[in-house]
């Protein structure tokens, strides 16, 4: 699926094969670009906007995941082949749509939840930022964690953004090397 604006926001997301253990049974790794202090229009209708990864890692944990969150892996830098990315895994309880059945939990009020342990990685560019993003569930995560880690490790962006300039170039390295 894609959702475009123009050349300040894009979303690409790639959905697999039906897997019970995720939210809806949709397993999916999503590919977006933001341009800073652009704004950008949710599907209820709400404009978000950000200044740049911090920004966008500050306003996503507070309210998509809320105080109740807990951070699976601390929000960490990354580096792959000179590529500096901010790297953490979220862990929390989501809303769930009326009559969902795959992909969910009962907490220990009884409710119904969607048992969300999401990861990000976001690439800072010099006009924005990518946001890969792995969506998954508690049970769910496991089966797809290996090739969501090699999409961040083999992401190379050739352009600043849709329509930009190609980015500046980089030292081939790995971290740890």
């Amino acid at each position: 699926m894609e959702d475009l604006e123009g050349t300040h926001f894009t979303n690409l997301t790639f959905i697999g094969p039906f897997e019970p253990e995720f939210y809806l049974g949709a397993p999916s790794f999503s590919v977006r670009w933001y341009t800073r202090y652009a704004t950008h229009r949710l599907r209820d209708g709400m404009l978000e906007m950000y200044s740049g990864p911090e920004d966008f890692l500050s306003q996503t944990l507070d309210a998509v995941y809320g105080k109740e969150r807990r951070m699976d892996r601390p929000v960490q830098d990354l580096v792959v082949e000179g590529r500096r990315f901010k790297y953490f895994v979220v862990v929390s309880a989501g809303p769930v749509q009326p009559g969902a059945r795959w992909g969910t939990a009962v907490d220990e009020t009884g409710k119904v939840i969607n048992p969300r342990k999401h990861a990000y990685a976001i690439l800072p560019m010099p006009s924005g930022f990518y946001v890969l993003t792995y969506p998954a569930t508690r049970q769910g995560y496991p089966k797809y964690e290996k090739q969501f880690t090699e999409l961040v490790n083999s992401f190379v962006p050739l352009k600043d953004g849709p329509g930009g300039a190609p980015p500046p170039s980089s030292s081939r390295r790995v971290a740890g090397e």
